[in-house]
């Protein structure tokens, strides 16, 4: 599932997760295999679940659309979570609504946001998954 925004970036799948860090932040949707891959470094990950409908979450897709090319945030790995199918992966991170943003370092939680859509907001929220630039 990836909601469209204007913004919209490309879609890695499961083999870029693999390979040498990219040079923007890569959105995979959740299976296993994706979130057993992205955990595994005990990198910066952030679960998004959203819906295509919800335009809270294009929103929310867009804003880290226009923060993917940041090199800061270049090792984020972004697993988007569907609303309407994937209720099932929500209970596992306990997860109620639609727009929640759950960021990760590997299966650690940091933080999460719930229908933020304010563009500095969300972008200290990766600031503060990534840590400060040296």
């Amino acid at each position: 599932m990836r909601v469209k925004s204007a913004a919209a970036g490309l879609m890695l799948g499961l083999g870029s997760l693999l390979a040498a860090p990219a040079s923007a932040m890569e959105h995979v949707d959740y299976t296993n295999a994706t979130w057993e891959a992205a955990t595994a470094s005990g990198g910066p990950v952030i679960i998004g679940v959203w819906a295509d409908w919800c335009g809270i979450c294009q929103t929310q897709i867009g804003v880290l659309d226009a923060l993917a090319e940041d090199p800061r945030f270049a090792d984020v790995v972004v697993i988007e979570v569907n609303y309407d199918t994937q209720r099932h992966i929500m209970l596992r991170f306990n997860v109620s609504f639609r727009s929640t943003i759950i960021a990760l370092r590997g299966t650690e939680e940091i933080g999460r946001l719930n229908a933020e859509t304010d563009a500095a907001a969300i972008e200290a929220f990766l600031v503060n998954l990534v840590g400060p630039a040296m």
